[in-house]
């Protein structure tokens, strides 16, 4: 947060891109956790005082290579120990502006999530600030050794989005999500081969959550503040704290 002066700055502070140097092109493959992928493009530049820049991501399960659009695997139900297959995507826009030491900017932000079957769309901004300058400094160099950054992340809100599930009752012809008579059979069987797709099956259902469709919801909004103190040329001292 108060170090953010690179092509990574989009989730630590978006007032960083004002206090770059140079311009960067970045490419960046993530492995995380639940066997997820995450591929990473950004782009970020300078014009006089004005920081700008963009990066797109994509979020995909293992094994994505195949995956039908028309849900062969993602809209299946799967047991629950298994990882829910998981694809996603977002895209960031960044404006910045230094008035001498201090640094602000914002995020522009849109994803959406499919989570076996289950999509939401999200929109959100972020906003930072960032202060650069001089401090008790023993060594000699142009480059600033204080750092104090303030940002507040994932302002916005994410909507389910409205539609049948991939998966359909073939006994019945219900939708998964509500409640099957019987046993049902085909792409509607559940994990256990003896109750339909609903909620409370044992599996991964893409039709689990379908009640609150079309509901809006505020995003977990982070807090973060960071601090850094380069009072020799070999020695950097850094802290941060955030919050929910």
């Amino acid at each position: 947060t108060a170090l953010a002066n690179d092509a990574s700055f989009f989730e630590a502070n978006p007032a960083g891109s004002a206090n770059m140097t140079h311009s960067e092109l970045t490419f960046a493959h993530t492995v995380g956790f639940n066997n997820s992928h995450a591929e990473t493009l950004s782009y970020v530049g300078q014009s006089g005082n004005w920081g700008y820049g963009s990066s797109i991501r994509a979020f995909l399960p293992e094994g994505w290579v195949g995956l039908s659009t028309l849900g062969t695997v993602i809209g299946q139900c799967t047991p629950a120990s298994n990882p829910i297959k998981k694809l996603g995507g977002l895209g960031i826009v960044n404006f910045s502006r230094r008035f001498g030491g201090l640094s602000i900017g914002a995020n522009l932000k849109a994803g959406f999530r499919d989570a076996q079957g289950l999509t939401h769309l999200s929109l959100g901004t972020d906003v930072g600030l960032q202060w650069v300058g001089n401090v008790a400094k023993f060594f000699s160099s142009a480059e600033p050794n204080m750092y104090v950054g303030l940002s507040a992340t994932n302002l916005g809100f994410t909507v389910k989005l409205p539609g049948s599930p991939f998966v359909l009752c073939r006994a019945t012809g219900e939708q998964c999500c509500k409640t099957c008579s019987g046993r049902c059979t085909g792409v509607g069987t559940c994990c256990n081969g003896e109750k339909p797709c609903c909620k409370d099956c044992d599996c991964n259902c893409p039709c689990q959550d379908c009640k609150d469709k079309g509901s809006v919801h505020a995003t977990d909004t982070m807090l973060r503040a960071g601090f850094a103190y380069r009072p020799l040329s070999w020695f950097l001292f850094s802290v941060g704290v955030a919050t929910r």
